[in-house]
């Protein structure tokens, strides 16, 4: 929920006081006000001495009546409401006075009468809410009189919840007296608070004993993830149920971990439902959590959303709908350039692919580092690791959807085509991407061109990508344009600078290619979209992933559908000067680590310990190479990869390849390691040749992996 700052400009204090009645009927004094004499109001048998505090005649200070129609009381209340401003500060106690009707002076051993105060915020949609805490009050001679100190409870309050976002509110406190009842068991950590209307409880005795498990539950888990609360100095921790238009927030002040938990009302209509409740005190008890690392002040408020949502998810089982409403965002980048709540929610699957791919501690870790007054950019790269080597899997685990969202690559294809059957989903979808219609030529002006040596271009979409985020393209062709290709030839999908992958949809099956530098040849592009028939799911579809993997600001790529020329064998043999590997990832299982570090010989992997750390050193880092492309046979060839610096190749080993559409394609083992993946090779921009692609390297039957990426570029000989 977005912070809530209630700015200083003046005092204003509301103050609800009860002249209690059983029965609720509104308020019956017309807006009368009285101002301050000698220290004291009185308005209406209701009293407020202002004791120690300088508050004089003249000061605007006023107590007045509010009307309030039937059925807007706050629960539990039985009262006139009153309003207090003031133009000063009150940090010295003040003490209010109430009669209490008859009817109110018999005991109840079930619940008590407490004066509540109230903070106000102020939501997007322009609604409000009045979060209420409440003190102890003594009554006697049929008088309820409690004290306090204002400033306390104008202290600057904030507001974090499951769903929706607050604006600053107006600076108003409300007081009132509220009979509730409580629960809480000896040791426990948590106290609720329920209001009691006409002599009815919201719940019985067994389910506020399983609320009060499932939030010690709750308590329990993050301790048992690592997460400490060494801020909080007071147990336990205030829950209040009331009438609220979110599902729940977490309130604080200054102290952030001194904060309380507030759930609607509403939640418990037909008694407490675990399922609907204990997602809520996960997502609320998680910002407790944060608060406990990093202050208010230098928090990252999307971060704190999206992993709250995260812990929220994990509960619920399944996708959070606040996730759905925002999801559109994280197409801007995955970390976003504004930090508000919205962004927070749109994040949560990055959170959740992180937490699969690096583990979840990475969150753990992330608030430790910041808690430690490093900057939140260390604090993310140093726990989730450079966005230039995950970005692109991120995005491509996001729209398969499954296990990080919810989206459908065939129902992404279709909205972003304008497909009338997705109408109502497409105007959420606008700022994802866009669509791609082919023109294809006539198969003899397709030969023409090609002679010529000339690039048959089918089309091209150029869409905007912000730093490491994405957009889509989706592919389409009609049958005229379509009837134009011969069968055979296949088009080619690039988009030069970028990290890309294009989806080959059909129906509900789904497969990837990844194009890295170079490009992604449509096999069987005719055949597979040649289906205009009334079944549409039998036509395969195709949409392009565009990720940018630059570090800054937006930039333009190009998404480009022809039949590129490929560079020859012969033109891509020669030293390539100017290249670079990204050691992309690196496994090493746990128990070969050990092995190792127990110095003993001869394990599966053949490396010692120092071998292994300095391997797993190198994960995200990019160094300069130098590639060395030999001619082998007619479709076929050798890669050496030469150390910068020792100009010796690196592991003394040439990797064979074959050759063919424009792809040097590898799969080779030797000695138990197996290296497989494929390079693209095109002609650059510069009179040059480039090859660009990944590689994965195997040993140990999978217990060490490496997964590299290789770009490199040289001159072209026009000899």
């Amino acid at each position: 929920m977005k912070q809530v700052f209630l700015r200083k400009t003046i005092w204003i204090i509301v103050i609800t006081l009860a002249l209690m009645t059983f029965i609720l009927s509104g308020c019956s004094s017309g807006g009368a006000s009285a101002g301050v004499k000698d220290g004291i109001i009185e308005l209406e048998q209701a009293k407020l001495d202002f004791g120690d505090n300088q508050v004089t005649d003249s000061s605007q200070s006023s107590l007045t009546v509010i009307k309030l129609k039937k059925g807007e009381e706050p629960d539990g209340l039985a009262s006139t409401l009153f309003e207090l401003y003031l133009d000063v500060t009150c940090d010295l106690p003040v003490t209010i006075s109430i009669p209490l009707a008859e009817a109110e002076v018999p005991e109840d051993e079930e619940s008590a009468v407490m004066l509540g105060l109230g903070n106000e915020v102020i939501l997007d949609d322009g609604t409000s809410d009045s979060l209420y805490s409440y003190i102890p009050v003594e009554v006697a001679d049929g008088v309820a009189t409690s004290t306090f100190i204002p400033s306390q409870y104008l202290g600057e309050p904030a507001v974090r919840g499951a769903s929706g976002s607050a604006k600053a509110s107006r600076e108003r406190l409300t007081w009132g007296l509220f009979r509730l009842a409580t629960s809480f068991e000896e040791g426990g950590h948590f106290v609720v608070y329920f209001p009691k209307q006409a002599r009815k409880y919201l719940l019985d005795f067994e389910e506020r004993r399983a609320l009060l498990s499932d939030l010690e539950v709750v308590y329990d888990e993050y301790l048992s993830k690592g997460y400490a609360y060494e801020k909080r100095e007071e147990w336990p921790m205030e829950v209040y149920i009331q009438s609220l238009k979110q599902d729940g927030y977490y309130f604080y002040r200054w102290d952030g971990a001194a904060g309380q938990i507030y759930l609607n009302r509403a939640l418990f209509q037909d008694g407490y439902g675990a399922d609907a409740v204990k997602p809520l005190l996960a997502h609320e008890f998680f910002h407790f959590v944060q608060l406990n690392y990093v202050d208010s002040g230098s928090d990252l408020l999307w971060f704190d959303e999206a992993t709250a949502t995260y812990f929220e998810e994990q509960k619920a089982g399944n996708y959070p709908y606040i996730v759905k409403q925002y999801e559109e965002l994280i197409f801007s980048g995955v970390f976003p350039l504004d930090n508000d709540a919205v962004n927070g929610y749109a994040r949560m699957p990055l959170i959740k692919f992180l937490s699969q791919k690096r583990g979840e501690e990475f969150i753990l870790n992330a608030y430790t580092i910041a808690g430690g007054g490093a900057g939140w950019e260390n604090a993310l790269l140093s726990s989730a690791g450079p966005p230039s080597v995950w970005a692109g899997d991120f995005y491509e685990a996001l729209i398969k959807g499954g296990e990080v969202s919810h989206f459908s690559p065939y129902a992404l294809h279709k909205i972003l085509v304008g497909d009338k059957k997705w109408t109502e989903e497409k105007g959420n979808k606008r700022k994802i991407g866009t669509k791609l219609e082919l023109t294809i030529p006539a198969a003899e002006e397709i030969d023409a061109m090609v002679a010529k040596g000339e690039e048959p271009v089918f089309g091209s979409a150029t869409v905007s990508v912000g730093s490491f985020g994405a957009q889509l393209v989706a592919i389409t062709v009609d049958e005229k344009n379509l009837s134009r290709l011969s069968e055979g030839t296949d088009p080619s999908v690039s988009v030069p600078g970028a990290d890309f992958r294009v989806f080959a949809i059909h129906g509900s099956s789904v497969e990837v290619f990844s194009g890295g530098g170079g490009a992604v040849t449509l096999n069987d592009f005719k055949k597979l979209s040649d289906d205009f028939s009334e079944h549409e799911r039998d036509k395969t579809l195709f949409l392009v992933l565009v990720t940018g993997l630059h570090d800054s600001g937006k930039q333009d790529y190009t998404v480009k559908v022809g039949l590129p020329a490929y560079p020859t064998l012969d033109e891509l043999v020669g030293e390539y000067p100017n290249s670079s590997l990204l050691m992309a990832k690196v496994y090493i299982a746990d128990e070969v680590m050990a092995e190792a570090q127990s110095g003993k010989n001869g394990d599966s992997s053949g490396c010692d310990a120092q071998t292994l750390a300095m391997l797993k050193g190198m994960e995200g880092q990019e160094m300069p190479i130098k590639l060395v492309i030999k001619k082998t046979g007619e479709n076929s060839g050798s890669l050496a990869i030469l150390n910068e610096e020792s100009k010796k190749d690196v592991g003394d080993e040439v990797f064979p390849f074959t050759y063919a559409g424009g792809r040097l394609v590898f799969d080779f083992e030797k000695d138990g390691e197996h290296l497989t993946g494929f390079l693209t090779a095109a002609y650059g921009k510069n009179k040059d040749v480039i090859v660009v692609g990944d590689l994965n390297i195997s040993a140990g039957g999978g217990q060490i992996t490496l997964d590299l990426h290789l770009n490199g570029s040289k001159p072209l000989d026009t000899r």
